[in-house]
């Protein structure tokens, strides 16, 4: 359910920590006073995809049915694309990380298919949780105010075109 993904968030969490700790002392030995541009896209990918975003996808699957309207998402689909995310991100920050100090054309298709994979979990997830579909309950009968079911469907909007965009980076 959703708190594996909420567990898989605090882990991202910890390692973005322990990553950045790592390049704290990493710049220090080298004498430089910035962290090298080369480590920053693993930290930006363990930090938004793997922290912020596993963090968003928890909340939405937990509350956005009842929010939506909308019918509870399957949780074996979802435990699938739990596995496939984690995974794709996991090769994602390596690769991004054995790039930062050795080039190689081997690891420039590893990271495509990592941003496929990764990029396409994402997609997943939300064709599995589908926010966009008729709500299967009236939420006016209810006493809902609906006001924010058009947010929640442009704030899945942007989700599905940002996943696409990891695909494309």
């Amino acid at each position: 359910g959703f708190e594996r993904y909420i567990q898989a968030s605090i882990v991202w969490f910890c390692l973005g920590a322990l990553g950045n700790l790592a390049l704290l002392v990493f710049t220090v030995q080298q004498g430089l006073n910035v962290v090298p541009e080369a480590f920053q896209a693993a930290y930006f990918t363990s930090q938004f995809w793997g922290f912020m975003a596993l963090m968003a996808l928890a909340i939405g699957q937990r509350v956005h049915p009842d929010f939506l309207g909308i019918s509870a998402p399957s949780a074996k689909g979802l435990s699938h694309v739990f596995w496939f995310i984690n995974l794709g991100l996991a090769l994602l920050v390596s690769v991004e990380v054995a790039q930062a100090f050795r080039y190689s054309r081997f690891l420039d298709y590893l990271y495509l298919a990592a941003g496929v994979g990764a990029g396409g979990a994402f997609i997943a997830f939300l064709l599995i949780l589908n926010p966009f579909q008729r709500p299967s309950m009236d939420l006016k009968a209810m006493g809902v105010e609906n006001s924010h079911v058009k947010f929640l469907k442009t704030a899945y909007t942007w989700l599905l075109l940002a996943s696409i965009m990891v695909i494309g980076y």
